[in-house]
């Protein structure tokens, strides 16, 4: 367990058999694997880091291994741990008390002064993949994400972002009859060309 000081707001992650747990505020962060033996689980110590990797607001993601989040208080940083061992992969300033999510293998982090990141979930190091401004205002809160749309809020203003990708072009199949012989064209309904990549997997 962890000790209470003024508030815990970061709830609790699972990986595995390991359980992770983080408090701001001085507490820190430690994680407890499980096992069972027969009807009872029992829990052990993996780790415990004193003052040391503190979620303030936003909970971590955990992907192959890893734990993704914000991490700090007054200096924050978007941070990568080993969930096994409570071992520091990288950081990365900036964030403020921003907010975390994992969506199709990406880390989605809304910033506090509203900027959008997609960051690549790999331990050997930070790898941006996308940035924009979303919002003007102090985000404190994750975003949400449904069908293909970024929702976003701040103390000043909300907004939605369309992510979804454009479906490709139906295939049309066109029969010729000549010289005894027929031959089948595959072309895209709309007229546009057909990608290569597309052309390669069509049998």
């Amino acid at each position: 367990s962890l000790p209470y000081s003024t508030s815990s707001a970061a709830s609790p992650v699972v990986g595995d058999d390991i359980v992770y747990g983080s408090a701001a505020y001085g507490v820190g962060s430690g994680a407890a694997r499980l096992a069972r033996a027969g009807a009872t689980v029992a829990a052990s110590e993996a780790w415990r880091a004193p003052g040391a990797n503190m979620n303030h607001w936003a909970t971590p993601v955990y992907h192959q291994g890893h734990l993704y989040g914000i991490y700090g208080q007054s200096i924050l940083s978007l941070r990568c741990i080993e969930l096994a061992s409570g071992t520091e992969k990288w950081r990365q300033g900036g964030v403020g008390y921003g907010s975390v999510l994992l969506v199709s293998d990406r880390v989605l982090v809304l910033a506090e002064d509203g900027t959008f990141l997609a960051v690549e979930p790999d331990p050997t190091g930070y790898r941006e993949l996308a940035r924009f401004k979303a919002v003007a205002g102090k985000c404190w809160n994750a975003p949400a994400i449904s069908h293909g749309r970024i929702y976003v809020r701040s103390t000043t203003e909300a907004a939605c972002y369309d992510v979804s990708t454009v479906p490709p072009a139906k295939l049309k199949l066109t029969p010729s009859f000549a010289n005894g012989r027929i031959q089948l064209f595959i072309d895209s309904d709309d007229g546009s060309s057909l990608d290569p990549g597309r052309a390669a997997k069509i049998e």
